[in-house]
């Protein structure tokens, strides 16, 4: 009756959710409506009072229904995990891609071979990418104390390479922009910067995969249990009887 009745344009998935919230009958309704046909058998129910007790006839009605709405709607979920996924991917492409790169790398080897300069370690070809994690080049401190590696680094990277520079800033803005900045003014005047990730693979990607997977495994069970030979019988067995 409900799709029958809708009007040209309607998308299925509103009127399932129209379905749900509004012509469901809940235990109390089904009671109301119970005692009404006792009380008044001869007396028939309105239109939606009787769509009401149709559906209340129909086995699992509401289980029925969720399965019904997700086969429609379950692409909706995907979609940001996609645009997560996507965002991702561009800051992936953007460090692949970043053709000045290389250039603050070789700095950082050259920087490296000098510090170990006399041993064995002042003779690499190259390094691992752990070294720019924490507890890597900030661990290497001037005597002063004014700053660590990372500032003698990015000094020596923009006074002596600013067009290299220059281009990686522009090559890798997909990264840039994915981190938010936040100044904290601490007490005597002194500042704080807080950094925060917007997108990860970790938390935002594979959670959103998990949610969806986990959600799409509950649908399943509850469909195979609806269309198990028992619920089929019991549905065949059962039909919409009107006061």
């Amino acid at each position: 009756r409900l799709l029958e009745a809708a009007p040209a344009g309607a998308k299925l998935q509103d009127l399932l959710s129209r379905a749900r919230d509004n012509f469901l009958p809940s235990p109390e309704q089904l009671r109301q409506l119970q005692e009404m046909q006792e009380s008044n058998p001869d007396l028939p129910f309105g239109n939606i009072e009787q769509y009401m007790w149709d559906i209340s006839k129909v086995p699992d009605s509401h289980a029925r229904l969720d399965c019904w709405m997700y086969m429609h709607t379950w692409e909706e979920d995907l979609k940001g995990v996609a645009a997560s996924l996507r965002h991702f991917e561009s800051i992936v492409d953007c460090f692949r891609n970043a053709s000045t790169l290389p250039d603050l790398l070789s700095l950082i080897l050259s920087v490296g071979n000098y510090l170990n300069g006399g041993k064995d370690d002042g003779q690499a070809d190259g390094f691992s990418l752990n070294l720019l994690k924490p507890g890597g080049l900030e661990a290497v401190r001037d005597n002063n104390s004014k700053g660590d590696l990372r500032r003698f680094v990015l000094t020596a990277f923009l006074g002596n390479h600013r067009p290299a520079a220059i281009q990686m800033l522009k090559d890798l803005q997909p990264a840039l922009k994915n981190v938010q900045r936040k100044v904290e003014v601490l007490e005597g005047g002194g500042v704080r910067l807080h950094k925060q990730i917007k997108v990860n693979l970790e938390e935002t990607c594979n959670a959103g995969i998990k949610r969806v997977r986990q959600e799409f495994e509950h649908k399943q069970a509850l469909l195979n249990e609806l269309t198990s030979p028992s619920a089929v019988a019991s549905s065949s067995s059962s039909s919409p009887r009107s006061p």
